[in-house]
């Protein structure tokens, strides 16, 4: 699919066609023979009202149906009362196909992430969309329907005053940068694009081997500021977006883990509620054709993630186990994440908070709390991890302590390069993938 637009899609004009505009009764009456009926729904439409307005809503809504359109010229689109979307899709369009339902359900991905990367622009700031959608069709007299199942969007609620309004604008016109900076078409990692992955590594202390390299989204360059960025990552999170950032982490990191059969590679997962998602189910789809591929990757919850969404992170854990993957839990006792919360999760790694590392040299009693961290994490989890290791004094308290494992600046900075290459274990010895089984 491709879309055509300068500075994303205006929201004052440019209508989706006479088309839309005269999508009949007729039409509705004939669709279930002919085409196939797809409802998207604008998941954070509540948001937009009170942030930006009835009126800028209703035009967001409009224009979303104008880019749809756009998207498949032969498409019939309108704007129903409730501001979902009804589109009606000739079935000769999926004719090729061997299944509707896929087909269907790759229509919706395309078209769900080609639109939440666009900005619509209002009078009060630009707009991002984050969508959903329904299908359904009759074949042989028989009706069939599907869903994208899309969850994964949470956002914090906009307080209903105009200082809430006001930061929902700020927020969303700080997060478009970032947004605007990740690839249109999705699986294909991130080379080429404004943003970039680094890797850090987790080394073991004494043999100085590497259980498997951290990835992380770069985008200061891309953005320009480095505290802009910071808040524009912030921004995303709050106003809901941030399984963009986790879809393009995570499919870069398996690219990468297609493109080397030995490398040990984690991805940091944020909307644990993507179990269900268009994005998701490709990715599912893609581990179960490659269960080697899935043992290696290393999928990474901060504990706060965890605490504010706990509903949600045993559901996460037990599909990527299901998979093949890891569960790590990153950034442990900053969140005063409870042991029993610790055993429900179960993770396999669990990373000790860099703070409290930091500290250990020079206050006894964070010394104290961080081995009370470790000896904790250790009962739950079979790899325990020291992050924040920047100097010789870090690395050499938190080997006193048991903590084999550690991560920071010390065993090396984030890198862009791909710091495993060249670097492998030779193949009579354990690679760091078998010390996950």
């Amino acid at each position: 699919m491709f879309i055509k637009h300068d500075r994303g899609c205006t929201c004052r004009g440019d209508p989706a066609g006479d088309d839309v505009h005269h999508f009949s009764a007729k039409n509705d009456g004939c669709a279930e023979k002919d085409n196939v009926l797809f409802t998207i729904k604008i998941c954070n439409i509540g948001d937009i009202l009170k942030g930006f307005g009835v009126v800028s809503a209703a035009r967001v809504a409009q224009a979303v149906c104008s880019v749809v359109s756009r998207l498949d010229a032969c498409s019939a689109a309108r704007v129903a009362a409730d501001h979902c979307i009804r589109v009606a899709v000739p079935r000769a369009r999926f004719a090729d196909a061997e299944s509707l339902s896929d087909a269907c359900e790759a229509w919706i991905c395309d078209v769900c992430r080609l639109v939440a990367l666009v900005p619509f622009w209002t009078e009060l700031g630009c707009v991002h969309v984050w969508l959903s959608a329904s299908w359904s069709a009759r074949l042989g007299g028989i009706a069939q329907r599907g869903s994208d199942g899309v969850s994964g969007f949470f956002s914090e609620p906009v307080v209903d005053s105009e200082e809430g309004a006001a930061r929902y604008r700020s927020d969303m016109a700080v997060a478009s940068k970032l947004l605007c900076l990740i690839p249109r078409s999705a699986g294909e990692g991130l080379d080429g694009s404004a943003l970039a992955i680094v890797w850090r590594p987790v080394v073991a202390r004494a043999s100085h081997e590497v259980l498997y390299y951290q990835s992380t989204v770069r985008f200061e360059e891309a953005v320009g500021d480095s505290w802009l960025a910071r808040g524009a990552l912030e921004a995303v999170e709050r106003i809901g977006f941030s399984g963009m950032i986790d879809q393009a982490v995570v499919e870069a990191a398996v690219v990468e883990l297609e493109a080397d059969p030995k490398v040990v590679l984690s991805a940091a997962v944020s909307s644990v509620g993507v179990i269900g998602s268009a994005w998701w189910a490709r990715l599912v789809r893609r581990l179960d054709q490659a269960p080697g591929l899935a043992a290696r990757l290393v999928l990474e919850i901060s504990e706060a993630s965890a605490l504010a969404r706990s509903g949600e992170v045993g559901r996460f854990c037990e599909e990527a186990r299901r998979l093949g993957c890891q569960i790590a839990i990153s950034d442990y006792g900053a969140g005063y994440a409870s042991a029993r919360q610790l055993v429900t999760i179960a993770p396999d790694i669990v990373k000790i908070d860099c703070g409290f590392v930091r500290r250990s040299t020079t206050s006894v009693r964070d010394r104290a709390v961080l081995a009370g961290l470790q000896q904790l994490a250790a009962a739950v989890a079979r790899i325990v991890v020291a992050d924040g290791v920047d100097t010789f004094a870090h690395a050499r308290l938190t080997d006193e302590l048991g903590l084999v494992w550690q991560q920071g600046y010390f065993w090396g900075g984030a890198s862009a390069f791909r710091p495993w290459c060249g670097a492998h274990a030779p193949e009579d010895q354990s690679s760091p993938a078998m010390r996950f089984g």
